[in-house]
């Protein structure tokens, strides 16, 4: 009875987060603070270079966003009944101008009261934040469901005016968002739109919630430790009963990512891999508790976001979601999974044949089937590189890492990264940098935040990129943009004087996030509603991170990174060749399956039939097992169904797709890689 109760409770907090309710009015009150923030508080210079972070109270930083909030949804008010009187003779100014000034206040505050939360949760904690970062998201769309704003900016579109490139793409922007938030549609069909938007909101927090709590329920208790004997350290702490006796059991399997995935590695017992494995492709389906079966929301989702597309014009809603993206059209998604398809799927029977081959060999016998393949993928890279994850990573050290790093983007995009000692951080741990042209030109800064912090540091992550300022026309030439890069990597260990080593892992997390920061602070748009990330279509958004991490592929990049934290010395040529080739097992193989998954997702959002149906009929083609008849994996597919990418689960493969090309052009190109790196920025 409890736990049905607590499972209750659980989905209807989940739901919420989803639910976009409409309000007709209403007063906020908040705390009073004894004071004005300082003329110098961080909150209050939102047009200062680079802030300042000393004496912050985390109280005062959340009433003061609240109260920032307000005075920008007033301020917005005001701004419609400005745009309503100018009529016919509104100009580019007088809405995007305007918005920028409202934005800029609201947008530095809340970004560093973000920042805060992350880094330091004694400061502000999680759940204070949750709550005015929802307040914040909401008052900071209804911009882009302003009825005023949108008559105006189709005005301004159609006027025959000149613009520049920076300001074509804002009036497009708007104009691409007001029709797609249904701003177009009469007042009937806009009551029947948002209704369809409240129950699309709805239907998401059930199967996020659903998909939660069915995660958080199983548990497989291991108590032998031989079965544990090879887990990482990383997965010992994760699962032990007590995790600062790793080594000692019970240890506690979950259906949790970070733990299901590497104990499918490293578990030798194949019952037990099976179990997990069965548990995480049945989640939320028939087989299980019936309360938390998603099947009904798949299906209420699809129907309500065909609806969405039939309401504003569109055949589908992947035809519908093909606005926002790079590929612009369905075909065009089809046509490069099919042509990837053509060499993954040999690739894939090689690989197969080859591992079983390898796996029987060692005893294993019958056929390889999907929790199988994890480990002995593991075994395979193992006989071909022989150092352990442990061994390679003090070839690593963070500090040689990160300035190895830091030459290749100068060498890319002529840049100087410098150290600016003087400035203002958040902790000791942290350093900020700035961000200069090969001639000395500001371009912006960044903040690296390398080091664990279990107390007062998120944990749900291995790092982030933060917005923590973009550029905006209310300040002279934009503003200079800083960006924010975090992780939660192992601290040096005084006892033993070893430093911070960075695992393959870590490494990709670090090349990836510090791409996301190049395109955040390289920005040269003034205005901040398509500066930066601001305004990427979804497929492309991960272009510049990709690019970074396949640095990590280069043999002879990767040798240089390489410096033994005790000798110095490098990686030979032959281990990191052997590095390379273990690296590339199974890429067949795991290429299909997000071939698959991307295919499943569009024919989920372009057709009608059942997604039983639909996942059956696309399995087969892609993946090289016979489909368990109790696999549901759809049900747990948070990604479409709870999460934002709905048609857009392919999104991933064409940003690597096009950051490759990026790659091969640094690479292979006869030109200069000035030349190179200078289009690439202007991409």
């Amino acid at each position: 009875m409890a736990a049905s109760i607590l499972r209750r409770k659980l989905l209807f907090q989940s739901a919420a987060r989803f639910y976009q309710r409409r309000n007709y009015g209403y007063y906020v009150l908040l705390p009073e603070t004894k004071s004005e923030l300082p003329e110098k508080h961080v909150l209050s210079r939102a047009d200062e270079t680079f802030p300042s972070f000393a004496n912050v109270n985390g109280e005062e930083c959340l009433n003061s966003l609240g109260k920032i909030i307000l005075e920008y949804e007033t301020n917005l008010w005001k701004l419609e009944d400005g745009i309503k009187s100018l009529g016919d003779d509104v100009k580019y100014d007088d809405v995007v101008d305007k918005l920028d000034e409202l934005a800029l206040p609201l947008d530095s505050a809340w970004s560093i009261v973000k920042t805060f939360a992350l880094v330091n949760s004694k400061l502000i904690s999680a759940d204070s934040y949750s709550k005015v970062h929802d307040r914040a998201r909401k008052a900071k769309t209804k911009r882009m469901h302003s009825k005023p704003i949108y008559e105006a900016m189709k005005k301004i579109h159609g006027s025959g005016s000149k613009f520049s490139e920076e300001e074509a793409r804002t009036v497009k922007k708007f104009v691409l968002e007001g029709r797609l938030n249904g701003l177009d549609l009469a007042p009937k069909e806009f009551q029947h739109y948002s209704n369809i938007m409240g129950q699309i909101g709805q239907e998401r927090g059930q199967f996020f919630g659903k998909e939660k709590v069915a995660t958080e329920a199983f548990k497989q208790i291991i108590g032998d430790p031989s079965m544990t004997r090879d887990f990482p350290r990383s997965l010992l702490v994760a699962t032990a009963q007590d995790s600062a006796k790793p080594g000692q059991g019970p240890w506690t399997v979950t259906l949790r990512q970070s733990v299901a995935e590497p104990f499918l590695q490293y578990c030798p017992m194949r019952e037990l891999r099976w179990n997990v494995w069965q548990a995480s492709v049945r989640r939320c389906s028939n087989e299980g508790d019936r309360e938390l079966n998603n099947s009904v929301h798949i299906e209420k989702l699809r129907s309500l976001r065909k609806d969405q597309a039939k309401l504003l014009g569109f055949d589908t809603f992947a035809d519908m979601s093909m606005q926002t993206k790079m590929a612009g059209k369905v075909d065009t998604v089809r046509s490069m999974i099919a042509t990837l398809l053509l060499k993954a799927k040999p690739a894939q029977d090689a690989e197969l044949k080859n591992l079983l081959k390898f796996a029987q060999e060692r005893g294993f016998e019958g056929g390889l089937m999907p929790w199988d393949i994890p480990y002995w993928k593991r075994k395979q890279q193992r006989s071909i590189f022989k150092m352990t994850e442990e061994e390679m990573q003090l070839y690593f050290p963070l500090e040689h890492v990160v300035s190895c790093m830091f030459r290749l983007a100068e060498k890319l995009f002529q840049l100087e990264i410098v150290k600016d000692e003087h400035a203002s951080n958040w902790h000791p741990d942290a350093a900020f940098y700035q961000v200069r042209s090969a001639e000395g030109r500001l371009f912006g800064g960044f903040y690296l935040d390398p080091f664990l912090r279990p107390e007062s540091k998120g944990k749900s992550a291995i790092g982030w990129m933060l917005n923590v300022r973009g550029r905006n026309l209310a300040i002279p030439n934009g503003g200079v943009p800083l960006g924010g890069l975090v992780f939660n990597f192992a601290p040096p260990d005084a006892t033993t004087g070893t430093p911070s080593c960075l695992t393959i892992l870590e490494m990709r997390e670090l090349f990836s996030k510090f791409g996301h920061m190049l395109q955040q602070v390289l920005a040269t748009a003034t205005c901040s509603e398509v500066s930066g990330l601001t305004n990427v279509e979804w497929d492309a958004v991960n272009i510049s991170s990709q690019l970074m991490s396949m640095w990590l592929t280069d043999p002879s990049f990767l040798q240089s990174l390489s410096h033994h934290h005790a000798t110095g010395e490098q990686l030979t040529e032959e281990t990191i060749a052997s590095l390379s080739k273990s690296n590339r097992i199974l890429a067949g193989h795991e290429l299909c399956r997000e071939l698959y998954l991307s295919t499943l997702d569009m024919d989920l959002h372009s057709t009608d039939e059942f997604w039983l149906d639909t996942m059956k009929r696309i399995y087969r083609q892609y993946m090289p097992f016979e489909l368990d008849k109790r696999d549901a994996h759809p049900c747990s597919f948070t990604p479409i169904f709870s999460g934002d990418w709905a048609a857009a689960y392919y999104s991933g493969l064409w940003g690597r797709m096009v950051a490759a090309d990026a790659y091969n052009a640094f690479k292979d190109s006869s030109e200069d890689v000035e030349e190179v790196g200078k289009r690439f920025v202007l991409i």
